[in-house]
């Protein structure tokens, strides 16, 4: 009502249908299907409170000229609808949408108390988001009941936040916008499908990650390994739990990924950097023949996700290693200490020399097993 004033109008009686809702504007934008008039444009569905759209009766239709556009205050000319289940079904499902979006702002207000959602996540959780649904997913339930295209109630900051926000795919636990969720799914599911997945089952990054913080105890490193990418290495133990590597790195124990060289790599586990004392997510280069950990410096879930990709694993999968075939391993502190030669365990400050550092107690024991050696090659 606030555009510029049309020349032609809607002749009495003409029909339309209805193509597209504007909620918050309260108009349609309509097409013309018999009569005078624009053959297509945007009508209000009331001015000054009284309701001007009227479902089609073919035996009684009382109907009035309006104009579709019209700045200066005239009557306006009030098309009929020529489905009559449908308008009158697209009305029903605006109303109770507008109403469930009115509940859901009350609720949040009363709610959040002035506070920022994302600094008590929370509140958004739990059974009251379960009694009332995301604005996206009323806006899906909403294009399904008046027949629309998927997006065609969204508005634009609705369309940039899809755009920007991204959600865990649950076929993959990777995260992804709703474009590059239909880049994926382009030619096995419809538009529709696709955004209807995306609100229903694909959960926000922040919840999730959230999710995997709360759920993170202190680390429990229980698989051996190598601890750094040298000759000879120390020896070093990660945990391997499939929710601490996720939330670290991105990745599982096990996984083969590739990075834009093709260069692969497999997932081992987390302990946390020698230099920094930051978790990271280690890697054993798999084109080095031997046991060998790497991390990629300050890298958390999110890079390492940029950067890597999963790969088809080849060869025989990771297997873990005992502390007997080094000759140093990483304490609590992530210094090395050496390992005692004949029991594998650490030597402390003093130790005996003997093809390496050894215990005295283990000292005491080699001794007289090399002169019970000697004696029975002796009597033989």
């Amino acid at each position: 009502l606030a555009s510029g004033k049309e020349e032609a109008r809607l002749a009495t009686g003409a029909r339309v249908r209805a193509l597209e809702v504007d909620g918050e504007a309260g108009r349609i934008r309509y097409e013309i299907v018999s009569g005078d008039g624009p053959k297509t444009g945007w009508v209000s569905l009331s001015v000054q409170g009284k309701e001007l759209l009227i479902k089609d009766n073919e035996e009684d239709v009382s109907t009035e000229d309006a104009s579709t556009q019209d700045s200066e205050g005239d009557d306006a000319i009030i098309p009929e609808m020529t489905q009559k289940g449908e308008e009158q079904e697209a009305q029903d499902a605006l109303r109770s949408y507008c109403q469930r979006m009115q509940e859901s702002r009350e609720l949040e207000t009363e709610v959040r108390g002035g506070f920022q959602r994302k600094a008590f996540p929370w509140h958004g959780t739990g059974a009251q988001a379960a009694c009332h649904p995301a604005q996206g997913q009323l806006r899906v339930e909403l294009e399904k009941q008046m027949g629309l295209e998927a997006g065609a109630l969204a508005t634009e900051g609705a369309a940039t936040q899809d755009h920007q926000e991204r959600r865990v795919d649950p076929m993959d636990d990777f995260p992804r916008t709703l474009e590059e969720l239909r880049i994926r799914y382009a030619g096995q599911y419809s538009g529709a499908e696709i955004r209807d997945y995306w609100y229903k089952w694909c959960r926000p990054l922040e919840e999730v990650e959230a999710e995997q913080q709360e759920q993170m105890w202190e680390l429990k490193p229980t698989f051996g390994y190598a601890a750094n990418l040298e000759e000879k290495p120390s020896f070093a133990r990660y945990d391997i739990r499939e929710e601490v590597c996720l939330y670290v790195g991105g990745f599982r124990h096990g996984q083969v990924v590739r990075d834009a060289c093709d260069r692969q790599f497999t997932v081992i586990g987390v302990k946390p950097d020698v230099q920094s004392g930051e978790l990271r997510l280690w890697l054993q280069p798999n084109d080095i023949k031997r046991p060998a950990a790497g991390a990629f410096p300050h890298a958390n879930a999110a890079v390492l996700r940029a950067k890597l990709a999963r790969a088809p694993a080849r060869g025989e999968r990771l297997h873990e290693i005992t502390a007997d075939l080094f000759a140093s391993a990483e304490d609590s502190d992530l210094e090395d200490m050496l390992l005692c030669r004949k029991c594998h365990l650490p030597v402390g400050e003093v130790a005996y020399d003997k093809d390496g550092p050894v215990h005295g107690e283990c000292m005491a024991q080699l001794v007289l097993q090399e002169l019970k050696e000697e004696q029975e090659a002796h009597i033989a």
